[in-house]
């Protein structure tokens, strides 16, 4: 049986998996209030996740600013 995987656009819901995949990955992870700024007050900052079997395993967030992106960062667990 395949696996089910979607990637899709990240918000508050998903902050605690956000924070999870954030603490295994990095020595010096970002904090909840960094994370809640990016994603209900920064308008120029898009996250998006994978999720598997409707976990999510990985995120990226990244800055659009006019027309360059500024990859803000990447995990996967």
């Amino acid at each position: 049986m395949p696996f089910r995987s979607v990637i899709e656009v990240l918000g508050l819901d998903d902050l605690d998996d956000i924070l999870a995949i954030e603490r295994a990955s990095f020595p010096n992870p970002w904090s909840r209030d960094s994370f809640v700024r990016e994603l209900a007050y920064n308008s120029v900052a898009y996250y998006v996740g994978y999720k598997l079997e409707g976990r999510l395993v990985g995120y990226a967030g990244i800055w659009i600013v006019e027309d360059e992106g500024h990859i803000t960062n990447i995990a996967v667990c």
